[in-house]
């Protein structure tokens, strides 16, 4: 019985340092005053009501092929220089970011860790919140080899499942 308890009672402390140890690591790479790059978008987010009274939208233009109407911004922001969200029965359907200092991080803090990530072709992630109905494709800047947080984004598209024609 000793011997048990002598075995048990250290790989619970050696357990509870790993956890606190990935704890700290996660309050150090994103601290309280984190600023999310994407909350100031959640009006032009997928499935959200059509209303553009506060995003300056250059001319709308019409995608043929999904049958949609696309709207593209260009925010006054450090993290995203451009937002293109298409619109399909008066909603936004899938919302496109594009910018520098954008790290996987960013997403997944933003809409938590997706169910399903699929690396394609060395080019880009696909992944599904199937608790949200999102699907998402990050495009690395540059080679990319495995899912990490701190990997740099080129471009992040984010849409509703049914609409997206994506693998």
């Amino acid at each position: 019985m000793w011997r048990l308890a002598a075995m048990c009672v250290p790989m619970t402390l050696v357990f509870f340092a790993a956890q606190m140890t990935v704890l700290a690591g996660s309050w150090l790479a994103y601290p309280e005053d984190y600023a999310d790059p994407f909350a100031p978008y959640e009006a032009v987010m997928p499935g959200q009501l059509v209303a553009l009274s506060d995003y300056p939208c250059d001319p709308p233009t019409t995608d043929l092929y999904l049958q949609s109407v696309r709207c593209e911004i260009h925010p006054d922001s450090s993290h995203v220089v451009s937002v293109s969200s298409d619109i399909f029965n008066g909603r936004f359907v899938q919302t496109w970011f594009s910018g520098h200092d954008l790290y996987i991080g960013d997403v997944v803090r933003h809409w938590g860790r997706p169910d399903v990530i699929i690396a394609k072709d060395d080019q880009y992630f696909y992944m599904r919140w199937n608790n949200r109905g999102l699907t998402g494709i990050i495009e690395p800047v540059g080679s990319f080899g495995r899912f990490h947080y701190r990997l740099p984004v080129e471009r992040f598209i984010v849409g509703l499942q049914q609409f997206r024609n994506v693998p």
